[in-house]
């Protein structure tokens, strides 16, 4: 395997990989930056190009972004969202819960950020993001879509059937789960 960045190598190590379990590959501590990660170095296949950010400070040089660290957040968690252009300096962002503005924010830092979002309950079944800014007469913008789950933290379930069944007979079970507002809950 061979580890790349802006078209240089960073690093070359072998991994053996096993049908019957998972390989785990160990990298080096890596700086900021872009990197790409190919598994064959003989053909331009099996590659996996990945970010490493600085959350607190980030220098990347991106053109319009929005990327979320995650594929979906549950509610108490915080979402980082990788937002912005090299080119843009203030941006405007707009949070949405279907078709209602429920938050937004100007970022006064100029290219690229990462924006914290604390996700809340009633953010469940998802969010949309977007942003735009502006620098010498040109625009930018990018958005994003945010899926939330739905936790329910109390479920009442109530199974109903016969007690006892003849070898061979069919069984029929009915599942009633309610959540602590005692509404009917997706099963």
């Amino acid at each position: 395997q061979e580890l790349f960045t802006e078209g240089q190598s960073v690093k070359i190590f072998e991994v053996s990989f096993r049908k019957e379990e998972p390989t785990q590959i160990t990298l080096p501590k890596l700086e900021e930056g872009i990197y790409q990660l190919k598994f064959n170095k003989d053909k331009d296949e099996g590659k996996l190009n990945f970010l490493v950010v600085n959350v607190k400070d980030t220098k990347l040089k991106l053109p319009s972004v929005a990327i979320a660290e995650h594929l979906e957040y549950a509610p108490k968690e915080t979402a980082l969202i990788l937002l912005g252009d090299l080119n843009s300096r203030s941006k405007y962002v707009e949070i949405f819960k279907q078709t209602f503005l429920i938050d937004e924010k100007t970022l006064n830092k100029n290219g690229v950020v990462v924006l914290e979002i604390p996700i809340k309950s009633s953010y469940s079944g998802g969010i949309y993001l977007r942003w735009f800014g502006a620098a010498d007469y040109k625009t930018y913008t990018s958005v994003i879509n945010i899926p939330v789950i739905y936790v329910n933290t109390k479920i009442n379930a109530k199974l109903e059937g016969k007690n006892t069944l003849e070898p061979g007979a069919t069984a029929e079970i009915s599942l009633q789960a309610k959540d602590e507002m005692n509404s009917p809950v997706n099963a």
